[in-house]
């Protein structure tokens, strides 16, 4: 389902009520930009970086600085429910577009940055950056968040604005305004309030009939700031300001109108950020959590308030109570940037933010790692759709699509949000299954590679430029009439003393590839099109990647109807461990499952 700023508000309950009955949600993003490894360049970096292999620290360093100068620009989830009486899986995906608009007019001010190579990335996909200006949900992070209520605050509370870089012009302005309010103060018959619009010798009074907005800010904290004026008060009237004296009554009333309008549109413009806050259990203190109860499918819809206002307090308190498993593919950059856009600014330190992420979301599983735990060779196959290949004969656990989230039974979109949280998450149901029949629980360490590729840039490989062969390349060694593979020529030339260099195997396969028979039809996407249709799926066929059917006819003989329960040991050797290719580490442990 795609969802945008039209129906962004009427679909955030029914997705915090299928979370609440969520065996996992998987997500996955589109970037506006990546780590290039040097995104900043600093000193001292360790003598592993000067080798060409970075550290966790370093990889996290360059992550974040990434992270903070580019920004989520699509957002696919899949919630995943789990019913166990019939043996199979609800899915539910949705896609959108990021807007980094202020579209409830709260304040916030941000700008959107491209990456050349990121855009060509996402134009060679198909993406659609009209619509993504034009369709995209809005959100409001946490500092955000507390950024608005604080200006507000401020407002209200009139704090000074910085004099000292006021226009002479205008503070000659100023002047003359405050002397027409005091002698307005003074006068014996003085009317009930007096209102303050332009002058003709103004210099702005032939284009403005009203007071421009920095005019009545200025007006507005003068009035709160002067001791000799602390007995009136201001408020706004047609563009023009009315000063007036003050009532405590209607003062406070005031204040709570104001208070309550910026909490409205402070719901308005988090949109998705809504999700993100259930997810990681948060309070979900709505303003009005009834305005998305009142239409459904665009049209007006009767509630009932009361037992409305009961049952959404309700499922606010079982989404705080529960601990939901978050799936991705390559999980670590998504991280970052999830962390930054939704919440504020990263730790400086990775294992101060593997903390913070542990605290916000206790159960992560990554399918990457999944993927590669029990593979030596790092150039093996373990992208998103490799992973789906592998798996592409294997046709249990039985995985069924909600009918109103039917997009991608039909049609293939590599590289949209919505399409590979989809795939992620039809990839860890039936990996973790064919995983625990084969029970393959040893962890083997998997040697690092000091010239990987940029890892998940957008998702695990950019199409080669069509200049290029595509396939088959072997570059010819000069003067020798014999192809050799690049990884042993760049062995041959940079290798040295200390400086390690992988010789990759080819064809590779991941530890899933090997272990049944595989599909090699060529992929059924096509590089003209971001979504193409599918034909090995039926029209209409709800049931996703495969039809139902027994274990029986399953690919591989002895894998379970269902994945393994989360409290399944299984899980000790996949919990909370992100596969972090190209560090000296390989990986990132965030803590106890």
């Amino acid at each position: 389902m795609d969802l945008n700023p039209t129906n962004i508000e009427e679909n955030l309950l029914p997705m915090l009520e299928a979370l609440e009955k969520a065996h996992f949600v998987s997500m996955d993003f589109e970037l506006s930009g990546i780590s290039t490894k040097n995104t900043k360049k600093r000193r001292g970096r360790s003598a592993a970086h000067r080798h060409g292999v970075q550290t966790l620290q370093e990889r996290y360093e360059d992550i974040v600085d990434a992270a903070e100068k580019y920004g989520i620009i699509q957002v696919g989830i899949t919630i995943v429910i789990e019913d166990q009486k019939v043996h199979k899986y609800m899915s539910k995906t949705y896609n959108m577009y990021l807007s980094f608009l202020d579209q409830a007019k709260v304040g916030v001010s941000r700008s959107v940055t491209l990456q050349d190579i990121a855009s060509e990335f996402l134009l060679a996909n198909e993406f659609n950056f009209q619509d993504y200006m034009k369709e995209g949900v809005p959100y409001l992070s946490q500092v955000e968040e507390d950024t608005v209520r604080a200006r507000a605050e401020a407002h209200t509370t009139g704090n000074d604005p910085n004099w000292e870089y006021i226009d002479p012009e205008v503070k000659a302005w100023c002047e003359a305004q405050v002397e027409k309010i005091l002698e307005w103060k003074d006068s014996k018959n003085r009317s009930s309030s007096l209102e303050i619009g332009p002058e003709e010798n103004f210099a702005v009074s032939d284009v403005a009939p009203t007071l421009t907005s920095y005019q009545r800010y200025l007006l507005h904290k003068i009035v709160a700031r002067l001791p000799e004026l602390s007995e009136l008060t201001t408020r706004p009237l047609r563009g023009n300001i009315l000063v007036l004296p003050k009532d405590k009554e209607r003062d406070e009333a005031v204040r709570r109108s104001y208070q309550a309008a910026l909490e409205v549109g402070i719901q308005k413009q988090k949109g998705v950020a809504w999700f993100v806050e259930a997810l990681s259990r948060g309070k979900l203190q709505l303003a009005d959590p009834l305005s998305w109860m009142r239409f459904s499918g665009g049209k007006a819809v009767w509630i009932d308030k009361e037992q409305s206002a009961v049952d959404f307090a309700r499922l606010r308190s079982r989404l705080r109570d529960k601990r939901t498993v978050l799936v991705g593919h390559n999980i670590f950059t998504d991280l970052v940037y999830l962390y930054t856009t939704f919440f504020g600014p990263p730790p400086n330190s990775v294992q101060d933010f593997a903390d913070a992420i542990h605290n916000l979301f206790p159960r992560i599983v990554d399918t990457k790692f999944m993927a590669t735990q029990s593979n030596s060779d790092p150039a093996a196959k373990s992208g998103l759709e490799d992973v789906k290949e592998a798996l592409s004969r294997q046709t249990v656990p039985a995985i069924e699509t909600d009918p109103a989230h039917t997009k991608y039974l039909n049609y293939s979109c590599a590289h949209e949000a919505g399409y590979d949280s989809d795939t992620t998450a039809h990839n860890l149901i039936r990996q973790s299954a064919k995983l625990k029949a084969l029970s393959i629980y040893s962890v083997r360490p998997i040697p690092h590679d000091p010239y990987a590729d940029l890892e998940r840039a957008f998702s695990d490989a950019a199409p080669p430029p069509s200049s290029l062969p595509t396939s088959n390349y072997q570059p010819l060694m000069a003067g020798s009439g014999i192809h050799e593979p690049p990884s042993t020529r760049l062995a041959r030339v940079f290798s040295g003393p200390g400086v390690p260099f992988p010789v990759r195997s080819s064809p590779a396969s991941t530890i899933l590839g090997s272990l049944g028979p595989n599909d090699n039809r060529k992929s059924q996407r096509s590089e003209a099109s971001s979504c193409t249709a599918r034909p090995d799926v039926p029209e209409g066929d709800l049931l996703g990647f495969s039809p139902p059917v027994s274990p029986a006819n399953s690919a591989h003989e002895g894998i379970e109807e269902m994945m393994p329960g989360w409290e399944d040991a299984f899980w000790g050797k996949y919990s909370n461990r992100l596969r972090v290719f190209g560090t000296v580490e390989g990986e990132l442990h965030l803590g106890k499952w």
